[in-house]
């Protein structure tokens, strides 16, 4: 892109070219996970939260366990794109989403 030569000084003539991607691990997952596991078992968590845990869950590792906060949560809001779209960035061969 631009920018990128812009950084590093290029002129156009030569891109640069981005290989792989780093990923950061974020130390407080596992706490934020523990406080939103305590909220879904009360049946707190409304379909916003149901997709954070999700998000969480996925960060950590656990496929399935994302995969259920986030069919939960389009069943509790059926028009939640963003839900979906990480459902099947989870699932891409399965078809999970049409279990209940």
């Amino acid at each position: 892109s631009e920018e990128a030569l812009e950084e590093s000084g290029g002129s156009g003539s030569t891109p640069t070219v981005v290989v792989g991607k780093t990923r950061a691990c974020n130390q407080q997952l596992p706490q934020l996970q523990a406080e939103l596991q305590v909220e879904a078992d009360a049946g707190r968590l409304d379909a916003f939260g149901l997709y954070v845990r999700g998000l969480v869950l996925r960060e950590l590792q656990q496929t399935e366990l994302a995969t259920q906060a986030l069919l939960q949560a389009v069943c509790l809001y059926p028009c939640f794109w963003s839900a979906w779209t990480e459902l099947a960035a989870l699932n891409p061969a399965e078809e999970a989403v049409s279990r209940d």
